[in-house]
Formats: structure tokens, C-alpha cells, sequence
């Protein structure tokens, strides 16, 4: 049996590039059909590269003339909004970036919006999909820890170690969304409130070591804004709590997420590598079932992305799949984040608000 044809339309060319036009293009019956980038030349090489038909240096433009079902947006977050209303207005289905909108007042227009169309519409999450984060899941819902009490969980990378390691970007820029926290930051939120429910209070230092980043051209430099360093205490509804160290100014890396509870406890190493313990015995290896691995060549990504772009163009073509981050599930994650910059602004913890929409 045939599977119906989805013509999917991105804008941007940076992260789409590297894994979201390759990812769309593995999954049976999709045609990435148009991309668009504000420098037209990127949008032409990106087409030139992955042989898609139309290429455009004005996003709006490729709404207005391309024939698509699904629109994915992979730009900065201060673009998203704009663009996810846009795609809605045209009744294309919508797939958008993370961090999902700039503040709740965004995010609430989007859901609103995208649920009255009755279009399908996702946040790409892909994180979910790495297979020890999976199982990670199966285990906590299975009651493997009982109930949840202290989570750690360290991200620490060393990309941003030296002043000139990263070019001043919009990533330098809070007023774009720049920043640490949005790029990883709203992962680490979206799997922690996958795992264990709603935060209700945060208590967070957003900062970074280098005020300035040298400019592109490598002539002059750039104020940072955005983060580069972040702490984090987050209490869920729960009860249990959860400390986060996320920045990049460690060298070496490590990755390291521990979860411990009433009957047991579980352990993430490298994003890889899952572990076990019950009682007060020691921590032990743990099988990860081969039907989590989404076995894709190339950028590690990719696998994630192939995972939740297929969840999502099964929904587009009607059928069921299991969940994935919806826009509504974007809010969720903006909530927390808008938390914890009103609480490294104001230097106090500030209670978690979600719209009712």
C-alpha cells in the first residue's frame, strides 16, 4: 500500500541543513519541496544540495507560491511567532523550533491559534527520542524509582570556553532568544517535565564569563546578552526537586543526569549509557530495547529527528502515533522559562504560571 505524499516547505538553512531537510527526506512518501532563507544564496545551495525544486530569499513568498501540507520553521526564535501564524493562516500543517516563542503571551497566541485550525502542529523535541532517554521514560512510568525525590542533572560542554570560540551571533542576543538556555535549556525542561510532571517553582542564575564575542568578520566585537551559564533549582508539583548546571564553559564535557527516588534510582552518562539501582545496591548496567533505536547514517540527529518527524507526518496523513511535543506542550516549556529569567532578573524564586488556554 501506497503511502499518501507529504510535501513539506522549510525555512532556514543552518540546523535544517544539518539534519531537518536530510531527516524529512529518509521518511517514505516525503518531498521536501521549497526552503527559504533571508540570504537567497543560502536557500539556493541548501536546494542545490538536497535536490529541492524552489528556493526563495522571502519565506512569505514560498507560502504564497509553493504547494506544501507540512511548513517547518528553523529560525531564531524571535521569528517564530510571525512565521507559525502565517503557515496557520495558509492551513498548512506546522512544525516549529524550540525555544518555541519568545514569552508565554507568544506561546498562548500560537496554541490558540493552532488549535482552532485543527491543523497539526509540533515543536521539535527530538531529544525525547535518544534512546536512553526513551527507556529513561518506560522506567520512571513502569515505578522503577517509586516516587521521584532528587533529580541532577549536569549538561556541561566546552563550545563556548574562549571569547573567540564562537562568533557573536543572534545566539549572543537575548532580545533574538539567543542564548544557552533556549538552545538546550528548553531539551532539558521538555524531557523533565515529560518524566515527572509540572514544575511549580524555579530558582535560576542565567549569565556568562565573556561580556563580549568577536564578530563574524572577525573586525570588532559584540555585546553577549543571552546566557552562556546556567544554574537552576526547579520543585515540581510532586515535591521532588531537580538542580541543573547547563553551560558551556566545561572542559571536559560530561553529561551526566541522576534520578533518585523511594524504591530506586536511574542514571543517564553521555546521553548513551543507561543505569540502574534499587535499594542500597550499586548501580548496574541497563539494556536499551533495539525498538528504540532509530538506526539513521550520518549526524547522530538524525536518528531523534527521523523518530519524531515520522510521529509527525503520520498524524498529517490521519493516522495515530504516539505522543510528541505539541505547540501546547510548547507553552508548558515556555512557562518554565519565562520563570526562570523573571527569577535571575529579580534575584528570587518565582512560581511557575501556565495559561489556562
Amino acid at each position: 500500500m501506497s503511502l499518501q505524499p507529504v510535501r513539506v516547505a522549510v525555512i532556514g538553512t543552518s540546523f535544517a541543513s544539518a539534519v531537518q531537510i536530510p531527516g524529512f527526506q529518509v521518511l517514505p512518501g516525503v518531498e521536501v519541496v521549497g526552503v527559504a532563507s533571508a540570504r537567497e544564496e543560502r536557500a539556493a545551495q541548501a536546494a542545490e544540495k538536497f535536490g529541492i525544486p524552489n528556493a526563495y530569499g522571502d519565506w512569505r513568498a514560498m507560502l504564497d507560491e509553493v504547494e506544501c501540507d507540512v511548513v517547518s520553521i528553523v529560525t531564531p526564535p524571535s521569528l517564530h511567532r510571525e512565521m507559525a501564524l502565517a503557515t496557520i493562516e495558509r492551513g498548512r500543517h506546522v512544525f516549529c523550533e524550540k525555544p518555541f516563542a519568545m514569552n508565554v503571551d507568544e506561546a498562548v497566541e500560537m496554541v490558540r491559534a493552532a488549535e482552532r485550525s485543527g491543523l497539526v502542529h509540533g515543536v521539535d523535541h527530538e531529544f525525547r527520542y535518544r534512546p536512553a532517554r526513551s527507556r529513561f521514560k518506560e522506567l520512571v512510568d513502569a515505578g522503577h524509582l517509586g516516587g521521584p525525590r532528587v533529580i541532577r542533572w549536569g549538561w556541561l560542554l566546552g563550545m563556548l570556553a574562549e571569547p573567540n570560540s564562537r562568533a557573536w551571533s543572534w545566539w549572543s542576543d537575548r532580545a533574538q532568544g539567543g542564548g544557552i538556555f533556549g538552545a538546550l535549556g528548553s531539551h532539558l525542561i521538555d524531557s523533565l517535565l515529560w518524566w515527572f510532571g509540572d514544575v511549580v517553582e524555579v530558582t535560576a542564575q542565567l549569565g556568562t564569563f565573556f561580556p563580549r564575542r568577536t564578530m563574524p568578520d572577525g573586525k570588532g566585537s559584540g555585546e553577549v546578552t543571552a546566557d552562556e551559564d546556567v544554574a537552576l533549582l526547579l520543585t515540581f508539583a510532586s515535591g521532588a526537586r531537580c538542580t541543573v548546571d547547563l553551560t558551556g564553559y566545561a572542559r571536559p564535557g560530561r553529561l551526566l543526569l541522576e534520578a533518585y527516588g523511594s524504591d530506586g534510582a536511574l542514571c543517564i552518562e553521555e546521553d548513551e549509557r543507561l543505569l540502574t539501582a534499587t535499594g542500597r545496591g550499586g548501580w548496574e548496567p541497563a539494556e536499551i530495547p533495539s525498538r528504540l533505536v532509530r538506526a539513521v547514517s550520518g549526524d547522530p540527529r538524525l536518528g531523534p529527528f527521523v523518530e519524531l518527524a515520522d510521529r509527525l507526518i503520520t498524524r498529517v496523513r490521519g493516522g495515530e502515533t504516539p505522543e510528541f511535543a505539541d505547540f501546547r506542550q510548547g507553552l508548558r516549556v515556555q512557562a518554565v522559562m519565562d520563570a526562570a529569567h523573571r527569577s535571575a532578573d529579580e534575584g528570587r524564586t518565582v512560581r511557575v504560571e501556565t495559561p489556562q488556554v
